[in-house]
């Protein structure tokens, strides 16, 4: 692999590598520095591979575009992740959805997000965040302000009460005060519409 310094994108998606394969693949990662898009989604990888492929990008400071969708990273690999990924200034596409990562990791990745200005794409969608983690999200949405797609549908954050609306709308006014648009709505959304549209949001 040491030939592969010049490589640009990888995409290994769909190829069942599991843990065993993510950490044989992160010792090979170091040379790849020109590296900007990295695709392992759908290979089955689970906590002990994402903390090996966030050793892995560390040395990647060119990588624009993770996706590791469809999963199992969970709590553990989403908080081993978020050690990766924070000093990547010019990530701009993430995806984390399909991979069961609950309030933990939610808060791991926002105290991150923070001081990841350049963001653009997020997808957070099918997990279990919950309310408790879309709190996390809503309080730095605003120190992102070049975000035009952001997707938490199906997370389990539901319209149970006044604390769940307070979320709801507190992430949609992140998101109307990037895109100068949209509108508290004038009727309060039922379970249905909440549960599945927070977010899907493009610019």
């Amino acid at each position: 692999m040491g030939s592969m310094d010049g490589l640009m994108h990888l995409d290994l998606s769909y190829n069942n590598i599991g843990d065993s394969g993510a950490m044989s693949f992160s010792e090979v990662m170091e040379p790849m520095h020109r590296l900007t898009h990295l695709d392992l989604s759908h290979n089955n990888i689970e906590y002990i591979g994402a903390q090996s492929v966030s050793k892995g990008i560390m040395s990647m400071d060119g990588l624009t575009r993770l996706d590791l969708s469809h999963n199992n990273i969970e709590d553990d690999g989403a908080e081993s992740l978020s050690e990766g990924i924070k000093s990547k200034d010019r990530l701009t596409h993430l995806d984390l959805s399909h991979n069961n990562i609950e309030v933990g990791g939610a808060k791991s990745l926002s105290d991150v997000m923070e001081s990841m200005h350049g963001l653009t794409y997020l997808d957070l969608s099918h997990n279990n965040i919950g309310v408790d983690g879309a709190k996390c999200f809503s309080k730095v949405l605003e120190s992102m302000p070049r975000l035009t797609h952001l997707d938490f549908s199906n997370n389990n954050i539901g319209a149970v009460g006044a604390n769940s609306m307070d979320v709801f709308y507190s992430l949609l006014n992140c998101v109307v005060s990037n895109f100068g648009k949209c509108s508290k709505p004038a009727t309060t959304p039922d379970h249905g519409s909440i549960e599945q549209n927070i977010l899907t949001v493009e610019h």
